[in-house]
C-alpha cells in the first residue's frame, strides 16, 4: 500500500518449491502443501500477480548436495517470468564450468557423495553488466564474482551472494526499463538470466 498506491508498476511474486516438493510425498515423507500455500498468498495479496513455477522445475533442477537450484537448468523459470512481464528472453548462453561444489548437505552424508558441478551461464550481457554492491560501495564488471570461489560457499559466485542491495546496468540494452527483484539466494542465480530486456536491475 505504501509504495504501490497510485503507481503503474507491474508487480508479481513467485514461490520457489523446496527439493522436498519433488521428493518427499511420493516417498511417504511429510511434505508441505504448496498448493494450499499458493491459495493463501493469492487471497492475501490480491493486487499482485502470482506466477506458478512448479511446472518449470524437477528434482534434477537442484544440486544433489545443496538446497539451491542449478543455474544451467532454470532458463524455463526465467522464460516464464519474462512472459508474465511481457518480455521475450533468448537462451543464448554458453556454460562455464567453475569447478566442483559441495553444498550444505555434503557434510551430512554418512558415506560421502559425489560433488556437484558448479556451472554458470555466460553471454556478452552477463560479462559486460556494470554491477554496484551497495554494501561495499564498489563497482565491478560482470555478474559473477569469481573471488567467491575461494570462500566457504561457492554459490556466492552468483551476484556475490547475500548482499542487501546490489544493482546491474546492462549497457547493451537500447532503452530504459528497470526491474526490481526482492530476492533470496535463489534470485542470485536467476537475475543474470533476466537482464536481457532491461537497462537496469536492482536486487
Amino acid at each position: 500500500d505504501k509504495y504501490l498506491e497510485g503507481k503503474n508498476n507491474r508487480v508479481f511474486y513467485s514461490v520457489i518449491p523446496d527439493k522436498n516438493y519433488f521428493l518427499a510425498e511420493k516417498n511417504g515423507y511429510p511434505a508441505l502443501d504448496y498448493g494450499r500455500m499458493a491459495d493463501v498468498l493469492k487471497t492475501e495479496l490480491p493486487r499482485l500477480g502470482y506466477i506458478d513455477l512448479t511446472d518449470c522445475l524437477t528434482l534434477d533442477s537442484f544440486y544433489r548436495t545443496d538446497s539451491h537450484w542449478k543455474q544451467e537448468t532454470i532458463f524455463p523459470v526465467a522464460k516464464k517470468l519474462g512472459n508474465a512481464l511481457g518480455i521475450e528472453l533468448t537462451d543464448n548462453y554458453s556454460q562455464d564450468y567453475l569447478g566442483k561444489f559441495d553444498g550444505v548437505y555434503a557434510s551430512r552424508f554418512a558415506f560421502g557423495t559425489e560433488s556437484d558441478d558448479l556451472i554458470c551461464l555466460r553471454n556478452e550481457i552477463t560479462d559486460s553488466a556494470l554491477v554496484f554492491n551497495a554494501e561495499t560501495n564498489q563497482s565491478s564488471v560482470g555478474v559473477y564474482n569469481v573471488s567467491k570461489l575461494e570462500g566457504n560457499d561457492k554459490y556466492d559466485v552468483f551476484f556475490s551472494g547475500a548482499v542487501s542491495v546490489i544493482s546491474a546496468e546492462n549497457p547493451l540494452f537500447n532503452g530504459k526499463k528497470e526491474l526490481v527483484i526482492f530476492r533470496d539466494s535463489f534470485g542470485s542465480s536467476l537475475t543474470p538470466l533476466m537482464l536481457e530486456n532491461y537497462s537496469f536491475s536492482t536486487n
